[in-house]
């Protein structure tokens, strides 16, 4: 049986002959060989002929027939067209498959949808009478069953009001969600939200205080992140002391040298302070200035 799909006879950590997944029974394990890939032949409960069906697609539950499943889900009800068949598709995927995103919500706390319902037929025919296009399927009680009495059709914002993560809000005596707070207010859903939830304020003030604008905002947002910060002082820094050199008595700067004489401050320093020469030599030779290369031909 092995040898029809190429495997060599091997045990696998994880199946074991006997096993059974879904509608389909282990009859051998094998591997391709040379390679680290396991295989179980397999017979499906439906009757067909034996297939090989890669370990890990057991295990992980990606196969659990021979391909039975599928075509009787496709071609024995034919609601897939349906707007209804879409509904039911996402309510049982949330109670059950736990790889669905909203399954913690669902499925994870014990929410499960009815037997009768298991069969899609069964919930079209309970719940499409009642059915306009656009509407979603709702529970009255978010800790019930999907149920034909616990069950009915919402608009998606009545939807959103009745979820579990809803929160309603009481100002002046009106009660309503923070989804219809927003449309009376024009204050945005998500700052609503942060006003509530994450700052904690009552229902008059997140209800009635303006809005910040972007720069208020940002400059808040400032305020709020340097709260406490304290600069530290600078460094104090010693100015370098001015370099003086002498001339007919008077103590002179560079740069009075420079105005005084006309020779580049540059060059003066490197005269003096660098060669060592005195000033009377350093202004002696007082050199030529070439206006087209605006450079100073004056001997260092």
């Amino acid at each position: 049986m092995l040898k029809k799909f190429n495997l060599v006879e091997t045990k696998a950590k994880t199946i074991s002959v006997g096993d059974v997944f879904g509608r389909l029974s282990v009859l051998a394990v094998g591997q391709v060989p040379g390679t680290y890939r396991y295989f179980a032949v397999c017979k499906c409960s439906c009757g067909s002929q034996a297939k090989a069906v890669r370990s890990d697609s057991l295990v992980m539950g990606k196969v659990e027939s021979c391909g039975c499943i599928q075509r009787e889900r496709s071609t024995t009800h034919g609601m897939t067209a349906s707007g209804q068949y879409g509904r039911w598709r996402h309510m049982m995927s949330r109670c059950y498959n736990e790889g669905d995103n909203s399954y913690k919500d669902y499925g994870g706390r014990g929410i499960t949808v009815c037997d009768r319902w298991h069969q899609v037929e069964n919930f079209v025919e309970d719940m499409a009478p009642s059915y306009i296009e656009g509407l979603e399927i709702d529970r009255r009680d978010n800790d019930g069953n999907y149920e034909p009495s616990n069950c009915r059709w919402v608009t998606r914002a009545d939807n959103a009001n009745n979820r579990r993560t809803g929160h309603m809000l009481t100002h002046n005596g009106i009660t309503q969600s923070l989804t219809d707070w927003s449309k009376q207010t024009g204050i945005g859903i998500g700052t609503l939200s942060e006003r509530v939830n994450v700052l904690g304020w009552n229902a008059e003030r997140a209800v009635t205080e303006p809005v910040n604008d972007r720069v208020e905002n940002m400059r808040n947002a400032q305020k709020a992140r340097w709260a406490g910060h304290k600069k530290a002082p600078k460094k104090a820094t010693n100015p370098k002391p001015l370099r003086l050199v002498t001339l007919d008595g008077k103590s002179l700067s560079i740069a009075e040298l420079h105005a005084m004489t006309g020779i580049p401050k540059a060059l003066l320093r490197k005269r003096i302070f660098e060669r060592g020469w005195s000033v009377e030599k350093a202004i002696a030779d007082r050199g030529d200035y070439d206006d087209s290369s605006r450079r100073w031909n004056g001997k260092v």
